[in-house]
């Protein structure tokens, strides 16, 4: 299984409310905030490097904002509690550490269909003007007549930045091929490959050993998250019967562990419903510490690009 490096994005969307947007190459309209405009310019100025941190939002609200300071990030928090729902202390890593030479770009937005996946290709900034380019990439012609929600979290250098308090978006639409393939999403690791290849740190697994100890309360993951896991997992069961085909459907697979969210790492345990799992304890000592527990194994899944 090949290895893939963490730059990962971010993209919920959800089934909200019925719109149909416009044909593909056509940029948006949408009001993102008052300090954010769509429009149609071509692409101009000096591309920075940017980093996207893996954050599953099912809904929310339109935002748009620069954050520089923990300050800021609090306020932020504040202002718009459903950022906080879903996994406890998601923004911790954002701390006076982080800001010393980084800053947070957030832009959650209400999408006018369900059907595109939309990608942050670019970020540039000309002058006074710093802009994002998201491309909306669809199958087939029809869009799906709802309402969704996209949301990504960049961070970037401090210094790239250091002038600029609000940005403006350029959003167009472009329809691939009528049949979607099947891509996969992201890459399962074993428990204890994931930690040797840097994926999970020891504090991650002290975390995890709380969770299936009980001393740390249980989490809930996020539906969107969940439903890309299993059909990755239905993808490489599939890929492994040599009539290229398995009796083994969707609703076959339950994920009936979750352990957490560890940058873009879902550790998790996913079983088979249609098959016996012989009661046989498993031991294994990851990072110093000793986790007991029975099949099937915990995995973990890491979101690709």
């Amino acid at each position: 299984m090949n290895k893939k490096p963490f730059i990962t994005i971010l993209l919920a969307i959800t089934m909200l409310s019925a719109c149909v947007p416009g044909t593909d190459q056509v940029s948006s309209s949408h009001e993102q905030s008052s300090n954010i405009t769509s429009n149609t310019s071509s692409v101009v100025g000096t591309s920075i490097p940017f980093s996207e941190v893996p954050m599953a939002y099912a809904s929310g609200e339109d935002l748009s904002v620069i954050v520089k300071s923990p300050t800021e990030l609090n306020a932020t928090l504040t202002e718009n509690e459903w950022l906080l729902a879903g996994v406890p202390n998601k923004w911790a890593d954002f701390d006076n550490e982080f800001f010393i030479d980084n800053t947070l770009i957030l832009h959650f937005m209400i999408t006018t269909s369900t059907t595109p996946t939309y990608v942050l290709k670019d970020i540039r900034k000309d002058g006074e003007n710093l802009r994002l380019y998201i491309v909306g990439e669809y199958y087939g012609n029809a869009f799906e007549e709802a309402m969704g929600f996209a949301a990504f979290v960049i961070t970037v250098t401090k210094a790239d930045i250091k002038k600029y308090y609000n940005f403006a978006t350029n959003i167009t639409y472009n329809q691939l091929d009528e049949i979607a393939p099947h891509i996969n999403q992201g890459t399962f690791y074993v428990f204890s490959e994931a930690y040797d290849e840097g994926l999970l740190m020891i504090k991650n697994l002290q975390t995890i050993k709380n969770q299936m100890v009980g001393v740390d309360e249980a989490l809930v993951i996020d539906e969107i998250i969940e439903d890309l896991i299993i059909n990755d997992y239905l993808a490489i069961i599939h890929t492994g019967e040599s009539s290229g085909t398995s009796t083994i459907a969707y609703e076959h697979i339950d994920l009936t562990r979750y352990y957490g969210e560890y940058n873009g790492s879902y550790v998790v345990v996913l079983a088979i419903t249609i098959h016996d799992y012989p009661a046989i304890a498993i031991n294994e000592e990851i990072g110093g510490i000793m986790f007991d527990y029975g099949l099937p194994r915990i995995q973990v899944w890491h979101k690709n690009n």
